[in-house]
């Protein structure tokens, strides 16, 4: 699974203020990732300006059993490569059990002498 985002970057007063995808190709998930990273970054407060920047991911075809931390390699702030293994799927075996029953609402009769044609607000009660 591979793929690259480009990201027009805007820092004003040395924060990144803005962000625009200009391409993304691979696994969409790598966008929101891309432009989380970037929002992080903090440049000296005198620098305002605007680059393109490049993350590119190479995640191999080998599986591991547990998580692994990826090489990063920083060509800052033009580039960003990431390279790293996909871990193995876990499947959950017994989920939490799913509650069925639906919720018990009152209405007080006062509430009825009140407002009997009007929309009333109903109070969950927990058992």
């Amino acid at each position: 699974m591979t793929g690259t985002v480009r990201v027009q970057v805007t820092v004003r007063k040395g924060t990144v203020s803005g962000t625009i995808v200009l391409a993304s190709t691979g696994f969409a998930a790598f966008v929101p990732s891309t432009l989380a990273n970037i929002k992080t970054w903090e440049f000296e407060d005198a620098i305002d300006t605007t680059f393109v920047t490049t993350f590119t991911y190479e995640m191999t075809d080998m599986v591991t059993e547990e998580l692994q931390n990826p090489r990063v390699e920083l060509d800052l702030p033009y580039h960003v490569r990431l390279i790293g293994s996909r871990p193995k799927t876990r499947t959950i075996r017994d989920p939490a059990p799913i509650r069925v029953d639906p919720p018990q609402y009152q209405v007080s009769s006062a509430a009825m002498r009140r407002a009997p044609n009007k929309r009333l607000k109903l109070a969950a009660r927990v058992d």
